[in-house]
């Protein structure tokens, strides 16, 4: 475990080890290649981001646009508004809404 000072810890509440370092990544399901990852460094402006999954997820898939792919999501990235916008670009997405 890395524990040195790092600028952008993050607290999360339903972990055991509270604080760390959150990214997000992307990966083919069948071999666990990555091919897609974003690190978390938390609010530059001192505001709570809005809509930040649906920037996330945009982000995380872009390459795929046009390919006729399916994504999986968790609870976090699924949702309605990202699941009509990546249909508009030819890309599929399941998960469980809240």
């Amino acid at each position: 475990m890395f524990r040195d000072k790092c600028p952008f810890y993050t607290f999360i509440k339903s972990k055991p080890v509270n604080y760390g370092t959150k990214v997000w990544v992307a990966t083919v399901a069948k071999n666990f290649y990555s091919y897609n990852m974003e690190v978390y460094t938390g609010n530059t402006d001192g505001t709570r981001e809005k809509k930040q999954e649906i920037r996330v997820g945009k982000g995380m898939v872009r390459h795929m646009y046009g390919n006729g792919r399916g994504v999986t999501a968790d609870t976090f990235f699924a949702s309605r508004e990202l699941a009509n916008l990546l249909l508009t670009r030819n890309v599929t997405l399941v998960g469980k809404l809240r």
